[in-house]
């Protein structure tokens, strides 16, 4: 009875030093349609903080993204969404020539949030026409596995995620920001992306840079593409007006 008491006491002290990463996932998860965090169902409202990153990325010494974070988590904001990249051509460029130097200002970042317990969830190609343009191609090389585009898609986020992912501020991954907005249009040579060659664009669009839902279903046929409505994000905007008022 002794040995078996004393095995006992062994194995919960053992357990009790079992690291928490092991025990539950970082971040968010879904477990039979449940949402989880923590170890336990979440429900949660964040906040949308596009320029956490980019006020960095377009100068290194802007320290502003940071302290806001510190007045969010004050405020009891659990996490934050923000644009993980560049949103024109121009801004990307830093990736691309240096680095190391790119990667310094976002783990700032990131440990600006660790520190004060927040959570991230990066989108990592916010504006859907950023990475052809960076690399010389139309729209629809996004549909093809081969293109320059997808090659440099499959590396970043690659690099991403192996950097960051074992971050506890770390909720989870965004791929990119309303993408599917722009799909199949009735007025699509109307509504093709922007043109500002100054800020890395082509200096002109073609029907090859029209968003199409097909590229979509080409990869999962059995399942509907959610669009949503502008004026819900319009009412949206109406109601945080009135609740920061």
């Amino acid at each position: 009875m002794r040995k078996i008491l004393c095995r006992s006491l062994l194995f919960l002290v053992l357990m009790s030093y079992v690291p928490t990463s092991f025990a539950q996932p970082p971040g968010l998860s879904v477990k039979g349609k449940v949402l989880w965090h923590g170890g336990k169902p979440y429900r949660g409202i964040g906040a949308n903080y596009f320029s956490l990153f980019s006020r960095m990325l377009a100068n290194g010494d802007d320290k502003s993204g940071l302290q806001n974070l510190k007045k969010l988590s004050q405020a009891g904001i659990p996490f934050v969404r923000f644009m993980c990249g560049g949103f024109w051509p121009v801004d990307q460029k830093l990736y691309l020539e240096n680095k190391a130097e790119y990667f310094r200002r976002l783990d700032r970042v990131i440990q600006g949030a660790e520190e004060n317990r927040i959570g991230l969830i990066p989108s990592l190609f916010w504006n859907v026409a950023t990475v052809p343009d960076l690399m010389g191609e139309p729209l629809d090389q996004l549909d093809n596995p081969h293109s320059k585009s997808i090659a440099f898609i499959k590396n970043y986020t690659a690099e991403i995620v192996a950097r960051y992912q074992h971050s506890p501020a770390i909720w989870g991954w965004e791929f990119g920001n309303e993408w599917n907005l722009g799909a199949d249009l009735p007025n699509a040579a109307e509504q093709r992306p922007a043109v500002w060659p100054q800020l890395g664009t082509p200096a002109t669009r073609s029907t090859r840079d029209e968003m199409k839902g097909a590229w979509l279903r080409a990869v999962c046929p059995n399942r509907a593409p959610s669009r949503p409505r502008p004026h819900h994000r319009n009412r949206t905007r109406r109601t945080a007006r009135f609740s920061v008022a």
